[in-house]
């Protein structure tokens, strides 16, 4: 963490306090300074702002550190997932067929599919039934997209 992060987060800090009417000492200063040494300054001023919305008195480290967990967590959930598709060595159209039949299955798609007339839509159905069906995963198409092969 470089210098001015530092301050920027000791700085908070105080104003964090001073929101609970309270004085950060010397020596408290000097062990928050360690603590805040040890994580991303951005994440633990957020955890100061969250503390100050649920906290009913001043934060201690680990208040703040488990926060930033929370934080993090969350941050880490709400990503989306890369749209670039995964490297495989799946066939072309077994690997189209499944990105359509996601899309249809369940109305949303993780990775783009392009749109198909009925009859690729009925061929895509029937390779993906026999893909599932061949590898032991048939619970991954609904009960009401099942072939029987």
């Amino acid at each position: 963490m470089d210098r001015k992060k530092l301050d920027d987060a000791l700085h908070a800090l105080g104003q964090t306090f001073a929101f609970f009417n309270k004085d950060l000492d010397e020596l408290q200063i000097a062990v928050w300074k360690s603590f805040l040494l040890k994580h991303d300054p951005e994440v633990m001023m957020k955890a100061m702002q969250m503390h100050m919305e649920c906290g009913r008195y001043a934060p201690k480290p680990k208040d703040l550190s488990d926060l930033a967990e929370q934080i993090l967590v969350s941050e880490k959930a709400s990503k989306p997932p890369s749209p670039e598709l995964p490297q495989s060595n799946c066939p072309e159209e077994i690997s189209d067929a499944w990105r359509w039949a996601l899309k249809v299955f369940h109305g949303s798609e993780l990775y783009e599919s392009a749109a198909v007339d009925d009859e690729t839509a009925e061929r895509y159905l029937n390779i993906v039934n026999r893909e599932a069906q061949r590898t032991g995963i048939l619970e991954a198409i609904p009960e009401k997209f099942r072939i029987s092969l």
